[in-house]
């Protein structure tokens, strides 16, 4: 069997790293849904049929940068909770071959 060495502390770093980025999308989520305000005439009024265009790719790029930045918090909470379950284990365990040794 080969050796596996797990380190908690990266795993958390890891996992403090992906709520940072969460935290970005969310910034930059605010940042689109205020970027572009458009007023119906925009673009004139031969080309006014590009204002819901636009408007709905912006919600659709927010709605994506919302979605994304839930996975990364969530993905961020199980790394957290994979390096301390890592963590627990491998103190119980060396407490156990401890009481044998």
């Amino acid at each position: 069997m080969t050796d596996l060495e797990v380190q908690a502390d990266a795993l958390h770093a890891h996992a403090s790293r992906l709520n940072g980025s969460a935290d970005q999308l969310n910034d930059a989520a605010v940042a689109a849904l205020s970027a572009v305000a458009l007023q119906p005439v925009a673009f004139g009024l031969l080309c006014s049929f590009l204002v819901p265009v636009v408007t709905l790719q912006q919600s659709t790029t927010v709605a994506g940068l919302s979605a994304l930045r839930l996975a990364l918090a969530a993905e961020a909470t199980a790394v957290s909770a994979a390096g301390t379950t890592y963590s627990l284990l491998d103190d119980h365990l060396a407490a156990e071959i401890a009481k044998v040794i």
